[in-house]
């Protein structure tokens, strides 16, 4: 089954950046195309807006200005939240406020786009085909994954950007797959709490080790990060909680021991010890595990200025 989407995109909005970034918050809205001109039109038309942000070390590489006054900036960063939005509707996963972040560690050192060629961001309109997919039965739980792996990649954007290297590291990328899946029984719920401990225990201790300048072997990855975000400041003690539990209980998976951590650990999430309903609590760990990462990230780019 195939229908049609048209996107309509008004004036775009400068935002002031407390950092060495520039953003612009550019409102959307769709509409199924079949119901333009119809009484139902307006009714049916959601609205949403996608904040771009680009850095100032990808900016000056690019040959832009680090300010929002830019023309032509701001049609290239329009012009990567127009395709972000695209695929978006693709996958059907559109949130109401869409986030993209550019940087040098996931963008090419040469800006990929002729600005004469970008029309002006302010009353474009667009036709987007959408196909029915099987693999999106569950949007919600799409959504959701897909944000907190935006996440993971824009933490390791901006930290490689300033120290050169990744910090949250992954031995392969098909353990990804399992934050768009749901938990049903034990065994999937097994899986899919090891493969999200994985996303924030693997850290590269190595540069953890260069910033903070600690050698003791004694201190492990979640104490190198909790060294490395204290002086930066912000919600760094929440997220080290989050980070030490969710490890907490993956140790309890696939020896199912009901140790006294892994219980604890449970009790930080404020689950009841032992389960009953695998998705719900699948659901809230995914939830915890993306506030953390948004916390994070927030703590990342502060420490670029």
């Amino acid at each position: 089954m195939k229908t049609e989407k048209t996107v309509r995109f008004y004036k775009p909005i400068p935002l002031p950046s407390d950092r060495d970034a520039v953003e612009y918050r550019f409102p959307f809205a769709v509409i199924d195309s079949s119901l333009i001109g119809k009484p139902e039109e307006e009714s049916e038309t959601s609205h949403h807006s996608i904040k771009v942000t680009i850095t100032g070390t990808l900016a000056a590489c690019w040959g832009f200005g680090r300010t929002e006054s830019d023309p032509v900036l701001e049609k290239v960063l329009f012009e990567y939240g127009k395709r972000h939005i695209v695929e978006k509707l693709h996958d059907g996963i559109l949130s109401d406020k869409e986030e993209l972040l550019l940087a040098t560690g996931n963008q090419p050192n040469e800006c990929p786009f002729d600005p004469s060629r970008i029309s002006e961001p302010s009353g474009t309109s667009i036709k987007v085909p959408i196909h029915t997919k099987g693999l999106m039965q569950y949007p919600e739980q799409n959504q959701r994954a897909e944000i907190l792996i935006e996440r993971r990649d824009y933490i390791n954007a901006i930290f490689k950007e300033r120290h050169g290297s990744k910090l949250l590291l992954i031995n392969e990328e098909r353990p990804l797959l399992h934050f768009f899946r749901e938990a049903n029984s034990e065994d999937e719920f097994t899986s899919r709490v090891i493969a999200l401990a994985n996303i924030v225990g693997n850290l590269n201790i190595d540069i953890l080790r260069k910033i903070t300048g600690i050698s003791d072997t004694q201190v492990k990855s979640i104490s190198l990060l909790d060294a490395y975000l204290k002086p930066i400041g912000g919600n760094y003690e929440t997220i080290i909680s989050i980070f030490r539990n969710l490890n907490r209980i993956r140790q309890g998976y696939p020896v199912h021991q009901d140790n006294a951590e892994v219980v604890r650990a449970y009790k930080f999430f404020e689950i009841d010890y032992p389960i009953e309903h695998y998705n719900n609590v699948w659901t809230e760990l995914l939830e915890r595990c993306l506030s953390a990462l948004k916390s994070l990230l927030e703590i990342v780019k502060k420490e670029t200025r």
